[in-house]
């Protein structure tokens, strides 16, 4: 995991820091992220924080969560948007 933050700069280093905090598991289901496959997507509850400024605060970890990307995608509001997106 090191090499990989290494790499990383601004914005997604620090969503690599939030999957570190969360060890690399999704919350909803508990699938924990092996090498190789894709990164598990960052989710923030939208009760009137901005996206860009949750990641300078540590604060706001209780507004974050850690899902894989089948969890994420079955969320009911992005199930909503898709479905707003197709009509």
């Amino acid at each position: 995991m090191n090499k990989i933050k290494k790499l990383l700069e601004g914005r997604d280093y620090k969503r690599e820091l939030f999957r570190e905090y969360f060890y690399w598991t999704c919350q909803k289901c508990g699938k924990v992220w092996q090498e190789g496959q894709r990164r598990f997507d960052i989710h923030y509850q939208k009760e009137g924080s901005s996206k860009s400024k949750i990641y300078d605060n540590w604060t706001e970890l209780n507004k974050i969560n850690l899902f894989c990307h089948k969890c994420h995608l079955n969320l009911t509001e992005h199930r909503e948007a898709m479905r707003k997106k197709r009509n």
